[in-house]
């Protein structure tokens, strides 16, 4: 019993001297086989790093059709092709004094849309389809007689094309700042004549700058006028649909909003502190051009109707406290656009009496302050028969007929 007790004892204690002596032999081969290589230091020269210049009046720009441009300034004589836009493999540059619409890698595939006969320095935005240039044509202070500024539009769209050239008084170097809208896309410019700022819109599809009414400040006043290097994108615009074809589209900015449509009639106007509620098409007799009239709102939120071709700060106020409505109708004449002087006169009538009124005179009842009881009887006429203005017997116009003709004559 002895033996093997003892046998057994030595073969555990060989085990475990075994176990060890391999678990240190392990170790050693890991800590062996991963051990970190000796290090060799280096010295690393600091880098001085070479400033990269750039010329910013020739480095071409490339702009994706639907979407709006920065601005891009370039001379039309550039050796260095000066790309406008381009998608996939077409493309609109210009290079050595032309514009050219390329539709692949190869030269055949060029045609040149328009040649410029000088050196002009000119500047390009891309709003959707359109492309807008505007070259100047006399520099500096310089005015003499002629037009400072030549304005191209570009469609980009199916077969590019140039299908638009206006000569204006103002070139790309003399504005003041650019907006654009996306839809409907329109260009607006601000620029500076004399002492006042005047500001223009360009749409596209009418192919001309337009004015816009209301928009002119008076610098000699200390009224201040947006300046930009970088065109500001307008918002989108608030849209009324009017009767048949006719569009209104509302543009809010901070100072007020610009109203826009170009049917029945082209109008687009700045109205600084007042906001636009609602608009309808007004039609008027024998296919008289009809008005689209509004809702105004201003900033202390009065509300009155006006029509949108008209000054807004001519509108009514004779509600208004403090107000002599006797001096302001009945003493003092209100001149409207048209330079037509109107005044309120008011009809001394006696019991039987009888008024023969044109329909389309504005009329209205007065106060009765005399304590008697009064009845007027308002009594509509119809016409006989729809009223003509181009009757081949000149004789033959009735007394109401002719009464209009005299007056828009």
């Amino acid at each position: 019993m002895k033996s093997r007790k003892w046998a057994f004892l030595l073969g555990v204690c060989l085990f475990a001297v075994l176990l060890i002596a391999g678990l240190l032999l392990t170790t050693g081969e890991r800590f062996t086989a991963y051990a970190p290589a000796k290090q060799t230091s280096h010295e690393i020269a600091p880098v001085t790093p070479t400033p990269i210049e750039t010329d910013t009046s020739d480095t071409p720009a490339v702009s994706e059709t639907g979407t709006v441009s920065v601005l891009h300034a370039f001379r039309t004589d550039s050796v260095e092709k000066q790309v406008l836009w381009q998608v996939g493999k077409q493309t609109i540059f210009v290079q050595n004094g032309q514009l050219i619409y390329g539709s692949g890698a190869e030269a055949a595939s060029e045609q040149t849309l328009y040649t410029w006969n000088a050196p002009l320095s000119s500047q390009a935005w891309l709003n959707g389809e359109y492309l807008l240039i505007g070259t100047q044509l006399i520099s500096g202070e310089g005015n003499g007689d002629g037009y400072r500024g030549s304005w191209l539009i570009i469609r980009t769209s199916d077969n590019p094309a140039v299908f638009g050239e206006q000569k204006m008084f103002f070139g790309p170097d003399d504005l003041l700042s650019t907006g654009l809208a996306k839809e409907p896309s329109l260009f607006f410019v601000q620029w500076r004549n004399a002492e006042m700022v005047e500001e223009f819109v360009l749409d596209p599809s009418q192919k001309q700058w337009k004015k816009v009414e209301g928009g002119g400040i008076d610098i000699s006043s200390g009224a201040v006028s947006r300046t930009a290097a970088e065109p500001y994108q307008l918002a989108e615009p608030k849209v009324i649909q009017l009767a048949g074809e006719s569009t209104v589209y509302v543009f809010t900015e901070p100072s007020g909003m610009i109203v826009y449509y170009t049917k029945p009639y082209y109008m687009v106007r700045r109205y600084d502190g007042y906001h636009l509620l609602d608009a309808q098409l007004m039609p008027f007799l024998d296919g008289r051009t009809s008005q689209v009239i509004g809702l105004l709102q201003d900033q202390s939120g009065k509300e009155w109707m006006s029509f949108l071709s008209y000054d807004p700060r001519q509108a009514d106020d004779s509600f208004l406290p403090g107000v002599n409505r006797m001096e302001k109708f009945m003493q003092s004449a209100f001149v409207d656009e048209h330079g037509t002087r109107l005044r309120v006169i008011e009809t001394m009538s006696s019991p039987g009496d009888v008024i023969l009124c044109h329909p389309f005179l504005y009329h209205t009842p007065s106060q009765n302050h005399s304590g008697v009881t009064r009845f007027m009887c308002n009594r509509t006429t119809p016409l006989k028969e729809r009223m003509r203005f181009d009757r081949e017997d000149g004789t033959a116009y009735s007394p109401l007929e002719l009464s209009i003709k005299r007056a828009i004559e």
